[in-house]
């Protein structure tokens, strides 16, 4: 096996990656509305079972109660990971029933200025590596985003590929912004997402958690005036969250899986994998900067004159080069609050 990994500076040599390591690719993005709903059916019921014992109870019977509540919770939080593991083993039997074969073979891999390559997959420049994420409680394995492999899992030490994937994004991306400031293409990645969906869910939380504190108001009036008051401290809030996570999870824990690369050339702005491609003569853009409870957002809308419209997080360099390439081509419009 040869491997080596140095750290980026003015003068030690290119850090680069070699080794035989065991390479899989991971099938398509993690659906997050199918895994939170089979979560959620793994988790009812238990929480069905803890509401069923009397909060009211006296002595032993007290007792009783306080146990098969704690039970409940504890029967809930199995059946959301169970819910979790279901779902994950219905995502890889579904990939089995429609034929599609992933790659997965201890292979030599090699990270270097080039890009990516894995003998018997293929190779990919830095430009088509889209992002990287750990794996939880994991120090020997990570999951690369590529554009034209998809996710690929690399079982190897995350401290020998942790630099030199930084310093290769860093190098490639200074590259394509300064390709970009002497006048040629315009390459740069960002997080794809939906504003207005975004926005659909923070207003779904504050609706649900309006719901739950009235219907606690209307049917909790034997309940007392305090144990009301804990109630809806407790259950506003989570209720809030519970919907919230969904878009927050989006744009953060779920990100790396959600990155595109994009070109501007010209009036053409189109993503690598062929989802957009769109003629800014016929688009208005808009940079816009959105905040509340758990997220602050600053990030380009781009509303094309027909198909689906583009909102787009980037880091500030790639974001103010795009709104420069945009105004150039007289497609920007005024600054948007959210």
């Amino acid at each position: 096996m040869s491997l080596t990994a140095s750290p980026a500076s003015s003068t030690a040599p290119t850090p680069s990656f070699a080794a035989n390591v065991k390479v899989s690719q991971a099938g398509p993005g993690i659906s997050l509305a199918g895994m939170l709903g089979f979560s959620l059916l793994g988790g009812i019921p238990g929480f069905w079972l803890a509401v069923q014992f009397d909060g009211d109870a006296t002595g032993w019977r007290a007792v009783y109660a306080s146990a098969g509540f704690f039970a409940g919770i504890a029967l809930s939080m199995v059946g959301l990971l169970a819910g979790l593991m279901g779902w994950f083993v219905l995502e890889q039997r579904y990939l089995r029933w429609r034929g599609i074969k992933l790659f997965s073979a201890t292979a030599p891999l090699t990270l270097d200025q080039r890009g990516l390559s894995v003998e018997g997959l293929g190779a990919c420049t830095w430009r088509d590596v889209l992002s990287y994420e750990g794996v939880p409680d994991s120090d020997s394995a990570l999951i690369v985003h590529t554009r034209p492999y998809g996710r690929l899992l690399i079982e190897a030490a995350t401290d020998l590929l942790v630099p030199v994937l930084d310093h290769h994004l860093e190098a490639a991306r200074e590259s394509d912004l300064r390709e970009a400031g002497a006048g040629a293409v315009l390459h740069f990645k960002a997080l794809v997402f939906h504003w207005p969906r975004f926005l659909a869910w923070i207003i779904a939380g504050y609706l649900l958690a309006g719901a739950v504190g009235i219907g606690l108001l209307f049917n909790a009036s034997d309940a007392g005036w305090f144990k009301t008051m804990v109630a809806l401290a407790l259950l506003l809030p989570l209720s809030a969250w519970l919907v919230w996570s969904i878009p927050f999870w989006q744009v953060t824990h779920f990100s790396p899986g959600r990155m595109r690369a994009f070109e501007l050339e010209g009036h053409t702005l189109q993503s690598s994998d062929g989802a957009w491609r769109i003629d800014l003569r016929d688009a208005r853009a808009r940079y816009r900067s959105a905040s509340g409870i758990g997220y602050e957002l600053e990030f380009v809308s781009v509303r094309p004159g027909s198909g689906k419209r583009l909102d787009l997080l980037l880091e500030a360099p790639e974001r103010a080069a795009l709104l420069a390439a945009l105004e150039e081509a007289g497609t920007i419009g005024p600054a948007q609050g959210g």
